[in-house]
């Protein structure tokens, strides 16, 4: 449990500072990376939630979140190697 709460931390911070730099910079070259981190964040908290058999929500929450996620990180390789 202890693990899981500093992956979250750590993920809430990626977010935070890439989101303000973006703001700040107007430079959105990271975005990807700040929503890829937003993702993991959101699964994180499901697997956390599940855990502690709270709240259904969250789990299910999580899953399609992590279904989202691999979907686009396909579609990204996909992208790459096409261009």
């Amino acid at each position: 449990m202890k693990n899981i709460k500093i992956i979250k931390a750590i993920l809430s911070i990626t977010v935070f500072l890439l989101g303000a730099y973006s703001l700040l910079t107007k430079n959105f070259a990271y975005q990807n990376l700040s929503m890829f981190c937003a993702g993991l964040l959101v699964i994180t908290i499901g697997i956390e939630e599940s855990k502690k058999g709270k709240n259904r929500g969250w789990t299910l929450l999580s899953f399609a979140a992590a279904i989202i996620l691999g979907l686009a990180l396909i579609h990204s390789t996909i992208l790459f190697f096409t261009s």
